[in-house]
């Protein structure tokens, strides 16, 4: 019995420090007799592991109540804290007229004290004469003036140069100075001196998908050249599309659509105009819920059916800057550099990176493509764009 008890004290002994292990060893071996009852033994046992279950509980209550007293200490401290106001993170181009640009913007947080102005900074990096083969890119992008201030999250550009590309730096500032500033300039886009010209558009070739837009009054007027089969429709000589009541900017005709980007007389708002074969809900889904959808999968693409239709508008609210149609794929560019697809998605032709999603009915104004590159952490802005057939090409202004 002795020599039992012994071994027992020489591996309680030799046993490394922090040994968790729950066995009969945690039990001193003088409060457990070796000739004692199974039950008592048992009952010493359970009573060890008891105290150490609830050691471990206050442990654990101790940590918590550190870690609320110290998140309290925190939050008071902030509440307490001034400093200039954070950066502004976002802008939107609310219109564009010929040199004048409207912007808009979110109030950052002013970190315990009124926000008194705002300062409006302009880089002198400059990419003039956009699209032409004399386009050019000058000035340091860290190189800035102050442009003007607002009393108001909102500003307007005026006196710009036109067809060309600025870059802007907007700061908050309170009683304690001019506010933290982004890292990454807004960009901007002014519209070309050509928006004021008087345009005016002729069509001709096929019809049979509706792609010349020509209501029945022009079919009409014009039924010496215009001819119609069983199968086809053509007009053999250019026809005057007098259906367009605003200045026609830029046109990009598509396989089976056409696009036609408007600029209205008075304010100079842009609209995109389809003109040809749309996609749209089926007749005996309407109602359903399917016609709300803007992302259509798999099991939605029996739903639809494409059709030939009279020139439609896009609803899209941000001032757009070009559209670019390819097969059933299109896109457009926006005055504040971004890009926006819509259409057919088969073979991944809109860039969202989603293969559920085979078709999107019509362009999304908060989901823009992002566009990155090797040599810059940050999002590339567009300043043109191109489509082909099912796939389409965008350059940026990344030196």
């Amino acid at each position: 019995m002795k020599q039992l008890r012994d071994e027992q004290r020489e591996a309680k002994k030799n046993r490394p420090k922090g040994d968790a292990d729950t066995s009969d060893d945690d039990i001193d071996d003088d409060d457990i007799d070796l000739e004692m009852s199974d039950e008592k033994r048992e009952e010493l046992i359970r009573q060890q592991r008891e105290k150490e279950k609830k050691a471990k509980l206050a442990k654990i209550e101790i940590a918590e109540t550190r870690e609320l007293y110290f998140n309290r200490i925190k939050t008071e401290t902030l509440k307490s804290f001034k400093d200039v106001p954070d950066e502004v993170k976002s802008i939107s181009i609310l219109k564009v007229t010929n040199g004048t640009v409207l912007v808009d913007w979110s109030a950052p947080e002013n970190n315990g004290s009124e926000i008194t102005e705002y300062r409006i900074h302009i880089s002198k990096k400059m990419i003039s004469d956009l699209g032409s083969a004399g386009m050019t890119i000058e000035g340091k992008l860290d190189d800035t003036t102050l442009h003007g201030t607002s009393s108001e999250s909102k500003y307007e550009f005026t006196e710009l140069p036109s067809n060309s590309v600025f870059y802007v730096f907007i700061t908050a500032c309170n009683k304690h100075g001019e506010g933290y500033k982004s890292q990454t300039p807004f960009f901007i886009r002014t519209m070309p001196d050509s928006i004021m010209d008087t345009s005016s558009l002729y069509v001709w070739g096929s019809n049979d998908n509706s792609d010349l837009g020509l209501t029945a009054e022009l079919v009409e007027s014009n039924k010496a050249f215009y001819h119609k089969t069983k199968k086809h429709a053509f007009a053999s000589k250019p026809i005057f599309q007098s259906a367009f009541g605003s200045i026609v900017h830029q046109v990009s005709c598509g396989n089976i659509s056409t696009g036609v980007l408007c600029v209205t007389p008075e304010t100079h708002e842009t609209m995109l105009v389809m003109v040809g074969t749309t996609t749209v809900v089926r007749e005996q889904f309407e109602g359903q819920g399917i016609d709300e959808k803007n992302y259509m999968t798999h099991s939605d693409i029996d739903m639809l059916q494409d059709i030939p239709s009279m020139p439609f508008q896009i609803e899209f609210k941000l001032p757009i800057a070009k559209v670019a149609c390819g097969d059933t794929n299109y896109a457009l560019l926006s005055y504040s550099g971004q890009v926006f697809t819509w259409g057919n998605n088969r073979y991944s032709q809109l860039g969202i990176d989603n293969s559920e999603i085979v078709m999107q009915m019509r362009p999304d104004e908060t989901r823009p493509l992002e566009f990155k590159s090797e040599s810059s952490s940050r999002s590339q802005h567009i300043i043109d764009i191109e489509a082909s057939y099912g796939s389409f090409i965008a350059l940026s202004e990344e030196q």
